[in-house]
């Protein structure tokens, strides 16, 4: 059954156009985002006298560069990202390293996750999330014999994903640390990692997130809040 989950690599295919049930779907979700924008901030906004629809013009302009983004990000070549996956790695160590530097970093309740980009702040593991999937998405490709068959190959990963979560850690983001957690267990596994390395994995990771929870009040009382969310859907 796992040989069956996990990715298998397949022949090159040719590049095929914009599935329309994406697009369909990412389209109604922006349209029903810019109509909670637009019903939530008309009257905070007004309280603010900033005009009624500041901030719906502004989420609009954000939507508009986000779909352009998106567009450029669709046209490019994946051998280009694989050939840039070491680089991206390494923009996600600076992007993490600048929201601690004065004047650059921007502190918000204590903690350091954005980048003050002059017309707006930027938080950080939005890019380094992409950059750390292309990477271990090009490290898997280059060294998959060895992942399936050998720690060693998972362990130069385990390491980038581990430095990367520390600094996470330091800011601190904690939801942050757990999604990129996430993203390089489950890549491992879809690589054809082999299932005892995984669970070895998170036998050590696990105490130590859970630590890093305990460690603080309001993290504890989120965890009780989504365990109680959670319950109650089922």
């Amino acid at each position: 059954m796992a040989s069956i989950l996990q990715a298998r690599r397949l022949p090159a295919a040719p590049k095929v156009a914009l599935d329309a049930w994406i697009a369909i779907s990412a389209v109604a979700l922006a349209s029903i985002g810019v109509v909670m924008v637009a019903s939530s901030s008309i009257a905070i906004a007004e309280e603010l006298h900033v005009g009624p629809f500041y901030f719906l013009t502004k989420h609009l302009i954000f939507l508009a560069l986000g779909t352009g983004l998106g567009w450029i990000a669709y046209r490019v070549d994946l051998d280009w990202l694989k050939q840039y996956s070491q680089v991206m790695v390494l923009g996600s160590f600076l992007l993490l390293l600048l929201v601690f530097l004065p004047g650059i970093g921007v502190s918000v309740k204590g903690a350091r996750r954005w980048i003050n980009l002059g017309l707006s702040n930027f938080q950080a593991v939005e890019a380094v999330k992409l950059f750390l999937i292309v990477y271990l998405a090009g490290y898997f490709v280059r060294h998959q014999e060895t992942l399936q068959h050998s720690l060693l190959g998972v362990i130069k990963p385990l390491v980038v994903a581990g430095a990367l979560i520390g600094l996470l850690l330091a800011q601190p983001d904690f939801g942050g640390a757990l999604l990129l957690m996430a993203i390089t267990g489950g890549l491992i596994w879809l690589a054809g990692g082999s299932a005892r390395h995984l669970i070895g994995m998170a036998l050590i990771a696990l105490p130590m997130m859970a630590f890093a929870a305990l460690a603080e009040p309001y993290r504890v009382r989120r965890l009780f809040v989504a365990t109680f969310v959670v319950g109650a859907a089922l």
